[in-house]
C-alpha cells in the first residue's frame, strides 16, 4: 500500500534511529515511519533526504510489520512554480491552445534563460538536476554546467597532509596556489630589508655629493690651469651627480614596506580561506 500524508511529529529512539509520524487528509496516523537512503545502504555510504514537520510524504507499508519507509515527498506548491518549462515545445503550444501568447502574460518563454559565464545562475529548468535545502543548492544544468551555492558559506574539506584539491583546465592543472600569507611576510620581509639598505645608501650619497662635487669642481679648475679645457671631464661627473641627487629628491621618499603590507592586506578576499 502507498499512501501520501503530511508528516506530524518527528522523534528519535534510544538507539539513536529517527522515526516520524504522518496523517493524511482523512485524519489516519501511519507510525512509525523510517526514512530509507536513497543512495547507498552500507556502513558509511548513506544519503540523507531532510524530512520536517509539515512535509507531504509518500510512505510505503512493509508487510507484514506496519511499518512505513519514506519513498519520496510531493514538492511544495511555491516550489512548482519555482520550476520553469522555457523552450519546451509542447508547454508553449499547450499555453497557445489556452489562448496565451508570448506576450500576454505568458507562463514560460519560447527560449531558455542564456549562459551568462559573468551572472549567477539560480533558475531551475525542468530539465536540471536540482537539489537544494532553503537556501543552499546543488544544480546540473546542460545548458548552465554546474552551479553550487551556500549560505552561509560553502566549505571543501580535505584530509590534512595527503588531501589535494584540483581544478583543471583542458585536462591540464599545473599551477599552484601560494600559501599566500606565509609568502606575503617572507616578501616584505626582504622588500623591508632592501627599503632599509636603499635608504642607507641614499643617506650616504646625500651627504657624500657636497664634498665630491666640491673635490670635482676644484679638479676641473686645476686641470684648466694646467691645460685649458681638459677640465671639463670632471665637470661632466660633477654636473652628473647633482642631476642624480636632484631626480632623487624630486622622486620623494620610499613608501614604508609597512604601509604597503597593510595596504596589501586590505586587498584579501575575505570570503575565501584556505589552509
Amino acid at each position: 500500500m502507498i499512501v501520501t500524508a503530511s508528516v506530524s511529529d518527528i522523534s528519535m529512539t534510544s538507539a539513536g534511529q529517527i522515526l516520524f509520524q504522518a496523517v493524511n487528509a482523512n485524519g489516519a496516523i501511519f507510525s512509525p515511519c523510517i526514512i530509507a537512503s536513497p543512495l547507498g545502504g552500507s556502513d558509511g555510504t548513506f544519503a540523507n533526504c531532510p524530512v520536517r514537520v509539515g512535509d507531504r510524504v509518500i510512505l510505503a507499508a512493509m508487510q507484514p510489520s506496519s511499518i512505513y519507509i519514506l519513498l519520496g515527498f510531493m514538492k511544495h506548491s511555491n516550489d512548482d512554480l519555482a520550476i520553469n518549462a522555457d523552450g519546451v515545445q509542447s508547454v508553449i503550444e499547450n499555453e497557445i491552445d489556452q489562448g496565451y501568447s508570448r506576450s500576454v502574460n505568458p507562463h514560460v518563454k519560447d527560449d531558455r534563460e542564456p549562459l551568462n559565464s559573468s551572472a549567477d545562475y539560480r533558475g531551475v529548468h525542468m530539465s536540471d538536476l536540482h537539489i537544494e535545502n532553503v537556501d543552499s543548492f546543488i544544480n546540473l544544468s546542460t545548458l548552465h554546467g554546474a552551479t553550487l551555492e551556500g549560505d552561509p558559506r560553502i566549505s571543501l574539506q580535505i584530509p590534512e597532509g595527503y588531501g589535494e584539491l584540483r581544478i583543471s583546465a583542458g585536462g591540464t592543472a599545473t599551477n599552484r596556489v601560494l600559501n599566500a600569507v606565509p609568502f606575503m611576510d617572507r616578501l616584505f620581509a626582504y622588500i623591508k630589508t632592501l627599503q632599509e639598505k636603499i635608504d642607507a645608501l641614499e643617506q650616504a650619497v646625500n651627504a657624500m655629493s657636497p664634498g665630491m662635487v666640491a673635490t670635482l669642481e676644484a679638479a676641473a679648475a686645476a686641470a684648466d690651469a694646467a691645460a685649458p679645457g681638459t677640465g671639463q671631464p670632471f665637470r661632466d661627473l660633477s654636473q652628473d651627480i647633482q642631476e642624480s641627487v636632484a631626480e632623487a629628491v624630486a622622486l620623494g621618499p620610499l613608501t614604508a614596506a609597512d604601509d604597503i603590507r597593510s595596504e596589501a592586506d586590505a586587498d584579501v578576499n575575505s570570503y575565501i580561506k584556505t589552509p
